[in-house]
């Protein structure tokens, strides 16, 4: 799907995105997998949440993660911050 990742990594992905789902630029039709960054296809890094798409990644044109609930988005810095300060992040 995406030409990023090379493989067919869909079809041993899961529908749903703990990143992509909470994200206002994911496509309304979630089955392709596409948003406004990526609009050949998300990365799996990114879909699977292996990175939170918050600071840029190859080939996303310059449009990050941008949190469907902007509490969500005060709430995920908080814990970063003290993730960082406790050095676990």
């Amino acid at each position: 799907m995406s030409e990023i990742d090379g493989d067919d990594w869909e079809e041993q992905t899961t529908a749903f995105s703990e990143v992509c789902n909470e994200c206002k630029n994911l496509d309304k039709d979630v089955t392709t997998r596409t948003c406004k960054a990526f609009p050949d296809g998300i990365p799996s890094k990114i879909w699977m949440g292996e990175n939170d798409h918050r600071k840029p990644y190859p080939g996303d044109h310059g449009i990050q993660f941008v949190s469907s609930t902007p509490k969500q988005d005060e709430t995920a810095q908080y814990v970063r911050d003290k993730l960082k300060k406790y050095g676990e992040g």
